[in-house]
């Protein structure tokens, strides 16, 4: 009996922590989808002039080479990244002393600000904000598919519970001895 109800607790706890996990997934689409759907008119932005440019190791859980770049008149150090990891475009049409206007989302890190959702130069668009609003669509998809995943863990651990506790209840009843 004690077995069972050691297997009925552990069931009920890895039930618990797989519903957080499917919380968590779920609450990744929403933010997926709410940084997918931008209005550059509700993010700041700056303009000024270029001061510095290239492509650097940005060092974190993974290390990613970024392109990055500095504004006067603002302590950010924006930068860009991609799969591929090719700044040619960027790096052929930004120029030390080159006027921009930076669209961003404020970050805490004072390392490099990934989140420039638009880059232009004298009213053209060198970084298209869809560029940004594709790379939050995967945690869309992510959370998802991973969510629903879950939640079907989630739906096989309270079977397996409800049905170990029906067959505890059922010998008990009887007077059998597990």
């Amino acid at each position: 009996m004690k077995q069972k109800n050691k297997e009925i607790f552990v069931g009920i706890f890895v039930g618990i922590i797989t519903l957080g996990l499917t919380l968590l997934l779920f609450t990744l689409a929403v933010v997926g989808y709410k940084n997918s759907t931008i209005d550059l008119g509700d993010v700041p932005s700056c303009m000024g002039s270029v001061t510095e440019k290239g492509i650097a190791l940005k060092r974190g859980k993974v290390n990613l080479n970024v392109f990055y770049f500095r504004i006067n008149g603002t302590d950010e150090k924006f930068a860009s990244y991609n799969e591929e990891q090719d700044y040619s475009k960027l790096n052929e049409n930004i120029a030390v002393g080159d006027y921009l206007k930076v669209y961003f989302k404020k970050t805490q890190s004072s390392d490099f600000n990934l989140d420039v959702i638009q880059i232009e130069k004298k009213g053209k668009i060198l970084l298209a904000k869809s560029e940004y609003e594709s790379k939050e669509n995967s945690l869309i998809y992510i959370g998802i598919i991973g969510g629903f995943a879950m939640l079907a863990l989630v739906i096989k651990v309270i079977r397996d519970v409800t049905a170990k506790v029906r067959m505890i209840s059922t010998s008990a009843e009887s007077g059998q001895a597990l």
